[in-house]
């Protein structure tokens, strides 16, 4: 039996629901976190699931969980999270049963504005035309959300899932001198440097920086060479020339918090060509949480 067709309200006021049950689930979710702990491992799941925004990981964590609870994916964390489309180029397709995560997506829209030479910008109707002391420009605005869906690699058959190129150790001896001259090129701003038995007690990082406590830390189980490749790594990243006045003064840039991790930047090269999406700028698609 064909499904009724809906007009134009019915579709608005059906994509509303959607939107607010799920904004129900990020209400409730972001509740349940209350504690120092809870939050921690939030982020530390948010920094795996690098591709989906704070809300959308959200919303992936707890589907997943109640997929897991319910016996329709083999594992309690989600690993690779894709679109239908992204499985399906690269080889894979959803499985008989599954239902997708629901996640938000902005619906945006572009409108002409004029900014005149104070910077000022006002919107423009569709037919008017800019003043001679101004220029025209086209912003982006955000119109609202829409739900779309996502499906974790559990919820999928096909072809395997390469592991990605992950990056390597450094093994034997610094140059000498080396590590001592950066130890203290990082003391000499004001933060002391110690290490750690093993990655996990900086979760998972090579080395760690902490404005509250003005420390360093590296793992003390890696080769000379690779310590003062972590130090180095966090010398250039971490510490700057003016410290804060305060431990909630950071400095401004696109880390902007005060617990940062040492080599945790792995890049996955994304290759496009003029006809064919090449099958490694794919895989780069997928939002990965192991």
């Amino acid at each position: 039996m064909a499904r009724a067709r809906m007009s134009r309200e019915e579709r608005a006021e059906h994509v509303a629901a959607k939107v607010a049950a799920a904004q129900e689930i990020l209400a409730a979710e972001v509740t349940s976190l209350r504690s120092g702990e809870d939050w921690r491992r939030f982020l530390d799941f948010q920094a795996r699931l690098h591709a989906y925004s704070a809300n959308n990981s959200v919303l992936l964590r707890v589907q997943h969980a109640q997929a897991f609870a319910a016996g329709l994916v083999p594992t309690p964390e989600p690993t690779y999270v894709a679109g239908f489309n992204t499985w399906k180029a690269l080889g894979r397709t959803v499985d008989k049963g599954q239902r997708g995560y629901a996640i938000l997506a902005p619906v945006t829209s572009h409108r002409r504005v004029a900014i005149d030479d104070q910077g000022h910008a006002r919107p423009l109707g569709p037919e008017e035309t800019i003043r001679s002391e101004e220029t025209e420009e086209r912003r982006q605005h955000l119109r609202g959300f829409k739900v779309e869906h996502a499906f974790e690699f559990g919820q999928t058959s096909g072809r395997p899932v390469p592991e990605p190129t992950r990056p390597q150790l450094l093994e034997g001896e610094a140059p000498p001198g080396l590590g001592l001259a950066v130890m203290q090129l990082i003391e000499d701003r004001g933060f002391r440097v110690d290490t750690v038995a093993d990655a996990g007690a900086i979760q998972g990082a090579n080395g760690q920086t902490s404005w509250s406590t003005r420390t360093v830390v590296v793992r003390a189980d890696m080769d000379d060479a690779q310590m003062v490749r972590t130090l180095l790594h966090e010398l250039l990243t971490a510490p700057v020339v003016r410290l804060p006045s305060t431990t909630s003064e950071f400095p401004p840039g696109p880390v902007g918090s005060p617990e940062w991790r040492g080599d945790r930047l792995w890049t996955t090269g994304r290759k496009v060509e003029r006809s064919v999406m090449s099958e490694r700028w794919w895989w780069s698609r997928l939002g990965r949480c192991a």
